[in-house]
């Protein structure tokens, strides 16, 4: 009923707002002034602006997926100018800015309920107006919102007349003009970048659909085949709270609008996992074993979910290949860390001191500061400053740790190698990649082992020990998506005698990175089957909040 509902409304709104059009084009190919363009299409703007404070109820109570307070700042500022300006005083619809403002309003709104209409009534979107309703706005905004403005000038001689109090409300109306204004346009540019960026993943640039491999989002919509990210995550999160808390599984399942009202299901799920490890163990485990069971695998025609895949595809498709540092295996003999600024400093003073270093009694003194200005926690310093009067546990030529994702710029790559550690590398298979991964094992301290797919191997009549280093970057790498289980496989043979720690220290944008850090733990989780002393290592957010009983 709901979607009969809005579906009439957006019909309704965009032949409202056609006829507008219609009417203001008439009136101004006929040479008529805004006075006289006004007593023609005057009541029908009313009537379709006035009807536009229907979204505001819509967001509010869950119907669209909208957020409330960017809906009503739009709706509002157009019913401020029209009951404020336009609707009561002579001189604006004497002004030609009426016809700006409403032309431009109307070139906006056209698109946009034409957009809500056909995503409602066909479940898809036609470019030309998915491109249109993202990139109008461009020109539209600035030209309707000076419309809007210059509306509110003209009425202000007989505000101040008439009314002095609303004369002073338009002033104020006008300065929040300055911020709204790009505020508005901004989250418009935002939205489309995030659409574009949706689309494009979606099908290929040319419009046509991309075939899907690998770790994918589960289809959410079996009639148009649209995998969505806001049902699976619900899904997640109401299976993992279900197996501690019912009542809670169930306030989260009857959430009509997930994607704004999610923070107090997350809230409650936290809380009830604070209650004991046991709970907390209960909860973490349901949600990922849920994930695991929702998430689909894509290989060729045929499509699992990410826990099946894992258990069908094990056969071992790469070689290993270790490269050993030119540097002394023991490594660095005393710790030092970066620190580049000091307290009170502005950040541009520090910008070009980044390789500066502290060790010794001044990192011991700084970890004092830095413990009593609350940058860190005092375990922590207490840990860094064992190390400092321990050197000999700098020395990692008899550990073993596993990253995946060995490249990323926040990952612990640099400062294992330079001490010495025994580096399991896996990330993707691109030789820029691979190039400045090797070039760094070379030059260190460690041994670097990293994956090579067999099949890349073929027709190079050569080992991969008499391999140049340009040449073993061409072939090096796997694709944490595409090859998840291979991947497992491959770690859990990779120094059998050897205990490891795994370290996840990944990243990619949006909707990837969900897909990402899934393929993370799937590979581990496989691998934790193989190894049960494995160790676990993981980056975290610099955002996150982590609650400690």
């Amino acid at each position: 009923k709901m979607k009969a509902y809005l579906i009439f409304y957006n019909f309704a709104s965009a032949a409202g707002w056609a006829y507008v059009l219609h009417l203001a084009i008439q009136c101004y190919l006929a040479g008529n002034t805004p006075t006289e363009a006004w007593a023609v299409f005057g009541q029908p703007l009313m009537i379709v602006q006035t009807t536009m404070a229907f979204e505001i109820l819509h967001a509010l109570f869950g119907l669209v997926r909208s957020p409330v307070f960017v809906t009503t700042l739009q709706v509002s500022s157009r019913l401020w100018v029209i009951y404020g300006a336009t609707y009561f005083v002579k001189s604006s619809q004497e002004h030609w800015s009426l016809y700006v403002m409403v032309v431009a309003w109307s070139f906006a709104e056209i698109p946009r309920y034409l957009f809500y209409l056909s995503n409602l009534a066909l479940g898809s979107i036609p470019y030309p107006l998915f491109f249109i309703r993202y990139s109008a706005f461009m020109i539209l905004y600035p030209v309707g919102i000076t419309g809007e403005i210059l509306q509110f000038v003209s009425s202000m001689p007989y505000w101040q007349e008439a009314v002095p109090v609303w004369y002073r409300g338009i002033i104020l109306l006008l300065v929040a003009y300055v911020p709204g204004s790009p505020f508005m346009i901004n989250n418009m540019w935002m939205n489309r970048k995030s659409a574009f960026k949706k689309r494009n993943a979606e099908s290929g640039a040319t419009g046509s659909k991309k075939p899907l491999s690998g770790l994918v989002w589960p289809v959410t919509n079996d009639k148009t085949g649209e995998r969505g990210s806001t049902q699976t995550n619900k899904a997640i999160w109401v299976a993992s709270v279900g197996a501690v808390d019912e009542t809670i599984s169930k306030k989260a399942l009857k959430e009509k609008n997930w994607r704004y009202g999610y923070v107090k299901h997350v809230e409650n799920n936290v809380r009830v996992s604070l209650t004991s490890t046991d709970a907390a163990v209960k909860v973490a485990t349901e949600g990922l074993k849920t994930a695991h069971h929702l998430f689909q695998f894509i290989r060729g025609d045929k499509t699992t979910s990410v826990q099946e895949a894992m258990d069908m595809y094990t056969q071992g498709v790469f070689e290993t290949v270790t490269i050993k540092g030119s540097g002394s295996k023991k490594g660095v003999t005393d710790l030092s860390i970066p620190y580049a600024g000091r307290r009170g400093e502005p950040y541009y003073l520090s910008k070009n001191n980044r390789t500066n270093e502290i060790r010794g009694s001044e990192l011991k003194e700084q970890l004092i500061t830095w413990v009593a200005n609350g940058v860190i926690e005092q375990d922590c310093a207490d840990a860094i400053r064992l190390c400092v009067e321990n050197p000999s546990w700098l020395d990692l030529s008899d550990h073993y740790f596993v990253l995946l994702g060995a490249g990323s710029a926040m990952g612990p790559l640099p400062l294992l190698l330079s001490l010495g550690a025994n580096v399991i590398a896996v990330d993707i298979d691109r030789k820029p990649v691979w190039s400045k991964l090797i070039a760094m094992a070379r030059a260190s301290s460690g041994d670097f082992t990293f994956p090579v797919r067999s099949a890349k191997l073929d027709g190079i009549n050569k080992k991969t020990s008499d391999m140049s280093d340009d040449e073993l970057a061409s072939v090096a790498g796997a694709d944490l998506l595409n090859d998840t289980p291979e991947i497992a496989t491959w770690v859990s043979k990779v120094c059998p005698q050897q205990r490891v720690t795994v370290g996840n220290y990944t990243y990619l944008d949006g909707a990837l990175h969900v897909q990402l850090s899934l393929a993370c733990d799937a590979i581990i989780s496989k691998v934790a089957e193989k190894r049960p002393d494995l160790a676990l290592a993981f980056l975290c957010t610099p955002t996150d909040v982590h609650c400690v009983p």
